[in-house]
């Protein structure tokens, strides 16, 4: 019943995610924000600690991370211009997301394919591609649309550092012999290239 009905919400999120902000057809998108940010993120939560061993909780999470990628990849919703603590509070998710334990390959031969398809991996995929996406749009507030520079402001002061010391994380325990996906490797190089601009 959960998965059928985030799959319902991330299919509305996604017919109406590249509306402008000011267009009307966007208020789908205003209202799913409105109505499910407060539940999605406590679902996200619960969600997160048992994703690594748990493919069915990894990809319930995975959901809720693309309906967050829906609402706010294109243009950030009004309500988190009012007030941006309504998609600043889904960073410490997010953060902790990418500092979550996942599976490694058990065959070094068949690792990046099968790993890479891993429900907990695609998780880190999707958190790791929200952080980038917000950094390289909000972590240089001078060149926000003026009505997002508020929230970039908090968003580069208060929640990019925190993102940067998971991604640095990841590529630490990469460097150390641990098994990281390529697409995460490749999102986290992706945040640190674009925080070096910040």
């Amino acid at each position: 019943v959960v998965h059928n009905a985030l799959l319902a919400l991330r299919k509305v999120a996604k017919r109406f995610e590249f509306k402008a902000r000011d267009d009307d057809a966007r208020s789908p998108v205003e209202a799913v924000v409105a109505e499910t940010f407060p539940l999605l993120r406590p679902l996200l939560a619960t969600l997160t600690p048992s994703a690594g061993s748990h493919p069915e909780a990894a990809l319930l999470a995975k959901l809720v991370l693309k309906i967050f990628w829906s609402c706010t990849q294109f243009a950030l919703p009004r309500s988190a211009l009012q007030d941006p603590a309504v998609v600043l509070e889904w960073f410490e998710l997010i953060k902790a997301v990418l500092e979550c334990d996942a599976p490694a390959p058990q065959d070094a031969a068949a690792e990046d394919d099968q790993a890479e398809a891993q429900p907990a991996w695609k998780l880190k995929k999707w958190a790791a591609q929200i952080a980038t996406r917000f950094l390289t749009r909000y972590g240089r507030p001078k060149f926000a649309e003026e009505a997002c520079k508020p929230f970039a402001r908090r968003f580069s002061a208060e929640v990019a550092p925190r993102l940067l010391e998971a991604m640095l994380g990841l590529l630490a325990a990469s460097s150390r012999g641990r098994w990281v996906s390529r697409r995460v490797r490749q999102l986290a190089f992706a945040y640190v290239d674009s925080a070096v601009e910040v």
